[in-house]
């Protein structure tokens, strides 16, 4: 007991009668403990919109774990309340000593649940984290209209104007 795991320790063994006699030496063989030991859960993921970009993404942060084994965290997400690893898929795996990742392509307006999974140098995985959840939001303001003219309208008394401008191309204009 009391060995490093992932270690090797090699061994040899001899045999003492009661008279201390001692054969020789047993062939060398070889072991090493497993680490058999799932790391503990990562802290409750922080998950953020992106700041001034059209949406479609979120940042999410975590504390990474306190073990010095730990290869790796395995970001699962849904887009439904109570993420596990069996109802969720993983979007990716970040290699530790990472703690950030901005995952693109999403939906604005749709809430996204991510819970995180650490895992060792021996494959061992944790428990899912408390799951965080963000919302993806187009919080950047489209361009301003060009070549903005005013005129007359012929033949009103006077009454009217008529207002022109190049359209503003974006896709996600409301008025």
């Amino acid at each position: 007991t009391g060995l490093a795991p992932v270690t090797t320790y090699y061994y040899k063994v001899t045999a003492r009668d009661v008279n201390l006699n001692e054969s020789s030496a047993s062939t060398e063989t070889s072991a090493r403990p497993a680490d058999n030991i799932a790391p503990a859960a990562p802290a409750v993921p922080t998950v953020a919109d992106v700041p001034s970009d059209q949406g479609f993404a979120l940042r999410l942060n975590w504390t990474p774990t306190a073990e010095t084994d730990i290869r790796e965290y395995r970001i699962y997400k849904s887009t439904n309340s109570g993420v596990t690893a069996v109802s969720s898929h993983v979007v990716t795996t970040v290699l530790s000593p990472g703690s950030t990742h901005q995952e693109g392509s999403l939906t604005n307006g749709t809430t996204y649940y991510y819970a995180f999974a650490a895992r060792d140098t021996s494959g061992n995985e944790s428990s899912l984290s408390p799951q965080g959840s963000g919302i993806p939001y187009d919080n950047l303001a489209p361009s301003s209209p060009t070549a903005v003219g005013v005129a007359d309208v012929p033949g009103d008394q006077g009454f009217a104007l008529r207002l022109s401008w190049s359209a503003n191309t974006e896709t996600d204009l409301k008025d």
